[in-house]
Formats: structure tokens, C-alpha cells, sequence
């Protein structure tokens, strides 16, 4: 049993093949599912949930790579290949997930912490085939920061 969200700005949510849902906290945030018990699921979207408003903000989509934040389809950045149909040897890509949080602590010269910053990683991976053979592991990333600011990576 974990602590009751404990300075999370947000929670991650699972939408499985199956339509059911999990979520990481129950509804009053005292008992949590861990994501090692979910990862292996056959998840069809991730979404991180605002924890005070339960809004589903950032979401990544684990059927064709897209993701989605405030409501709206977006691409990563250049370069970056989001497909559904397949890739250079015309098999359909399978998007393996990508979640952790990171957690940047500010001190000062005398080791007090002025300030923490939670960034919560969502994205896919997946392994493709070119048409020479070669096999190249490709990733994309969203960086969610507690502050409602988005990277890509």
C-alpha cells in the first residue's frame, strides 16, 4: 500500500484490448495497482489523469503510435514515423510502451531542497525490419512536467 497520491499531478490510466480500464489509484487514492502488474497487459491506450480534476489530459495510443494532448492529435517531432499500415517490410509496427517518471530535486549550496520537478514519460517503441534486413529500434516520447508543459523526445 502506497501513500495517497503523494505529490502526483497525475495518474496514469490503462485501456486494454478487452475495453476494461485500469487505473492506477482506486477512487480514493489509498490503494495502488503498480505498473509492473499492467505493463504486460495487452494495452490499447495509455493516458496520464489530471489528479484533482480526473481530466485525461496526454494519452499515447499503442495501436498506431499517435499521441494526444489537451484533446488533440499530435506528431512528434521531425523524423519521427508514426505509422499503422506497416513499415519498410510491410508488417504492421507493434508499439511496446514506454512509461516512467523522472524526478529533478533542486538544492542549495547548503543541501536544503528548494524545489522538486516530476516529469511522467509516456511513448511507444517499436523494433522494424528495413528492406535491406537491418533491424533498428525506434522510440518516441512525450515528457509530461507537472506544470502542464509537454517535450518530446
Amino acid at each position: 500500500m502506497t501513500q495517497k497520491y503523494e505529490g502526483l499531478a497525475y495518474q496514469w490510466v490503462a485501456q486494454l484490448k478487452d475495453g476494461t480500464e485500469v487505473s492506477q489509484f482506486d477512487e480514493n487514492g489509498e490503494n495502488e495497482v503498480l505498473f509492473k502488474d499492467v505493463k504486460d497487459k495487452e494495452i490499447v491506450n495509455f493516458l496520464l489523469e489530471k489528479v484533482d480534476t480526473k481530466k485525461r489530459e496526454f494519452a499515447v495510443n499503442l495501436t498506431n503510435g499517435q499521441f494526444t494532448a489537451f484533446g488533440r492529435n499530435i506528431k512528434a517531432a521531425e523524423g519521427a514515423v508514426i505509422v499503422s499500415d506497416g513499415g519498410p517490410d510491410d508488417k504492421p509496427w507493434k508499439y511496446r510502451l514506454i512509461y516512467f517518471r523522472s524526478v529533478t530535486r533542486h538544492f542549495t549550496g547548503s543541501f536544503e531542497q528548494t524545489a522538486m520537478e516530476i516529469a511522467f514519460v509516456i511513448g511507444w517503441q517499436s523494433t522494424v525490419t528495413s528492406k535491406e534486413g537491418k533491424t533498428r529500434n525506434v522510440k518516441k516520447m512525450m515528457l509530461v512536467f507537472d506544470s502542464d508543459r509537454i517535450a518530446f523526445g
